[in-house]
């Protein structure tokens, strides 16, 4: 029951980030392939590059449910990151808004999201035979100054280190303070 509020909340914050504000990550949903991302390898790596999936192989291909068609991601690994230098409108709270799905059978995974090179969120992913399914993650962010560096990165705990996590739909957006004492005033 407690799963289903998270993903019911944080599908309704997805969709008011949608509609209602401008999302101040470039290209967050991948429909441009990589551009507005530095894209980060490591030991001579082959280049990472955004997935659509469209076609019932592709499913098969990456290990997901067949319900994410015409979604875009990109899966990182231990060889490779992404990152994304953003600017605020001001130093206000913002939130962080990313889907993410393990690869199946790819092994323990840790994903590590950094705001300006500290990590502001990590979990660890363990292996699965089962099906991947993205699932929605909101992180409540107070920046100090009217930029940000977005970094998402994954460590190989076990399993093969060139599979790793997919990431989707990265949003970032300021969040309006409300005063509660204020509230209650009136």
């Amino acid at each position: 029951m407690k799963n289903l509020v998270l993903l019911l909340f944080c599908s309704l914050s997805l969709q008011l980030f949608a509609q209602n504000k401008e999302n101040l990550i470039n290209n967050g949903q991948f429909r441009n392939s990589l551009d507005g991302w530095e894209i980060l390898l490591s030991n001579g790596s082959p280049g990472i590059k955004a997935q659509i999936l469209s076609e019932e192989a592709d499913y098969k291909k990456f290990g997901l449910a067949d319900n994410f068609v015409g979604t875009s991601f990109v899966e990182i690994d231990e060889n490779s990151s992404i990152r994304q230098d953003v600017e605020l409108k001001s130093i206000e709270p913002h939130s962080l808004v990313f889907a993410y799905a393990p690869r199946p059978n790819a092994g323990d995974k840790q994903l590590i999201v950094k705001v300006d090179g500290r990590a502001v969120w990590t979990t660890t992913l363990g292996n699965q035979d089962a099906l991947g399914r993205f699932q929605y993650k909101a992180i409540k962010l107070m920046p100090e100054e009217k930029s940000a560096q977005i970094s998402f990165y994954v460590v190989s705990l076990s399993g093969k280190k060139d599979q790793g996590v997919f990431i989707a739909d990265i949003f970032l957006n300021e969040e309006p303070l409300v005063d509660l004492y204020m509230i209650d005033k009136h």
